[in-house]
């Protein structure tokens, strides 16, 4: 039987989302569980404030709900997706809620995630998910974003690629690119939220 594969992003990191944090390229402090659900992922303060590379601002235009859907190419799989995210200006952090119907990575999903990106100073996205595995990238201050999952639980799955695009503040559009440890072709898919 062939894996049905779904994408529950955070920024993810980010977006994504999944699904991820930010920080500064000098040090990064290990991620830390906020509860069994939640995923906190905090790094070092960056060492100036003022930075070319700073995320922060661009993210926190999108504070509020956006709702959407994915859906996988490959397999003809699609589901919900919803991202809440809120921002604190004096702490410059962004936290986003993510949740996602239907198939997760050939499973039936799992619980929504909260993943808190700190220090978005110099738009690098590193961290660890209970449901992506081990998440690095970037987020530019225009709000292209480039992911890599890695480690990606249950041993089917040897990385995820994640693309896309931030714009307006009200709309979010990712590609993403599933490779499998078996080999053989990719899985490909793509995921649309817009302000809801």
């Amino acid at each position: 039987m062939r894996p049905r594969h779904g994408l529950r992003l955070a920024i993810a990191g980010a977006a994504l989302l999944a699904v991820a944090a930010c920080g500064s390229s000098a040090s990064t402090a290990a991620p830390s569980a906020m509860h069994s659900e939640d995923t906190a992922v905090s790094v070092a303060a960056p060492t100036e404030t003022a930075n070319a590379a700073d995320a922060y601002p661009f993210l926190s235009a999108y504070e509020g709900h956006f709702a959407g859907s994915w859906s996988n190419e490959t397999f003809a799989t699609t589901g919900s997706m919803a991202w809440d995210i809120s921002a604190d200006e004096s702490a410059r952090t962004v936290t986003i809620i993510v949740d996602v119907g239907g198939n997760f990575f050939g499973g039936p999903g799992a619980p929504a995630e909260t993943i808190v990106l700190t220090h978005l100073a110099d738009g690098v996205i590193q961290g660890t998910s209970p449901a992506f595995g081990d998440i690095s990238g970037t987020l530019s201050p225009d709000g292209m974003l480039d992911i890599t999952l890695s480690n990606v639980p249950g041993g089917a799955i040897s990385k995820v690629v994640i693309t896309g695009t931030l714009s307006g503040g009200n709309a979010i559009s990712l590609d993403y690119a599933v490779t499998f440890a078996a080999g053989g072709a990719e899985a490909t898919g793509t995921a649309t939220l817009a302000r809801a």
